[in-house]
């Protein structure tokens, strides 16, 4: 029982020590943190550069590294949030119908007026932009990230 126990202990600290050689250089480099967690920092670079105009659409993984990185920006979800409901809104909902590329999915990003969308590449978040290309043009993109932006928004 003993030596379950301090073979048990012994990993977890070897597990960590490895962990924090990982993580530890990760913070204090943005660009290598965003790589590591798979944060959309070249989109992110992107949009501190070229501010492109429209309220965004995220991913749920990414609200809170979007908070941080653009303040400036309002997200549409945040991992970090507490209440994802009021009497008027289901935030959650709407989040999962428009990632999931369900039939309202079109209405509710119209009734957001969202006009980016800052999703993962290989994820199927991406679908609705895709099928809908005349109305969304993807403006960047790499191995982690798309950022489409509403047609209508382009170039103002």
């Amino acid at each position: 029982s003993i030596l379950v126990w301090m073979f048990l202990v012994a990993s977890i600290g070897y597990l960590g020590w490895e962990r924090y050689h990982i993580i530890y250089p990760a913070l204090h480099n943005s660009q290598t943190l965003a790589q590591v967690a798979k944060y959309p920092y070249g989109a992110v670079q992107y949009i501190k550069e070229n501010e492109p105009k429209g309220k965004l659409f995220n991913e749920y993984n990414w609200g809170g590294y979007l908070v941080w990185q653009l303040p400036q920006k309002r997200v549409f979800i945040d991992g970090r949030m507490a209440i994802w409901k009021t009497q008027s809104q289901d935030i959650f909902r709407d989040y999962v119908n428009i990632s999931s590329n369900a039939e309202n999915a079109g209405e509710l990003l119209q009734n957001y007026g969202v006009g980016l969308a800052l999703v993962f590449k290989d994820r199927k978040s991406k679908d609705y932009f895709l099928l809908n290309k005349d109305n969304w043009k993807i403006i960047y993109q790499d191995d982690i990230s798309i950022l489409f932006q509403r047609e209508d928004l382009i170039g103002v």
